[in-house]
């Protein structure tokens, strides 16, 4: 997710949580007679409100918002759905005037996750290599019993983490290591 998606989706939830907590407080106060409230009320039951889907412009204004929202909508999900995967990186320390180094970020990210798989009572471990606001990231997602041993797993990491930057150098990549463990079985 870039910084600008997630700056509209902020923007988004705090527009939609003020229109619902002011419909909130405007319920609250109507209910209780506030004389604020009432008038917002009776603005609202105007008669061109009243008759307005009797015009023959409100089927059309209808159909216009219902198009301009479900491409907003689809455009929302798609956007937040979609991730920028990574496939070579520019090495910068390595290349010179001569040429260009580029290595395929992913294959180094395969490699630790089997890497990491070989770890007692872990059961998968699957690599992500994309950009998360706007930073490259490979991003590890370790399956494990609820048994194993923790210790054990985070001092692979540190070695998986050490054997990365050996790889890729001074490349600037951020690692994200998850460890999801499965749920204690009851006796």
């Amino acid at each position: 997710m870039s910084k600008s998606l997630a700056a509209i989706d902020r923007i988004i939830v705090l527009l939609v949580a003020l229109g619902l907590a002011f419909l909130g407080v405007w319920s609250i106060l109507f209910y209780i007679g506030n004389w604020y409230a009432v008038e917002l009320a009776e603005y609202c039951n105007q008669r061109i409100w009243r008759e307005s889907p009797d015009q023959p412009w409100f089927k059309w204004v209808l159909a216009g918002i219902v198009v301009v929202g479900v491409v907003c909508g689809l455009w929302m999900i798609l956007a937040n759905l979609r991730r920028k995967r990574i496939n070579q990186i520019h090495s910068e320390p390595a290349s010179t005037h001569i040429g260009e180094i580029k290595f395929r970020i992913s294959d180094i990210g395969s490699a630790v996750a089997g890497q990491l798989e070989d770890i007692p009572r872990v059961n998968s471990v699957k690599s992500l290599v994309a950009f998360d606001r706007g930073r490259p990231t490979m991003d590890f997602t370790i399956n494990a019993d609820a048994d194993a041993n923790i210790p054990m797993i985070r001092s692979q990491i540190d070695q998986a983490e050490r054997d990365i930057r050996d790889a890729i150098g001074t490349t600037d990549v951020d690692t994200i290591y998850k460890i999801h463990l499965d749920q204690v079985e009851h006796a």
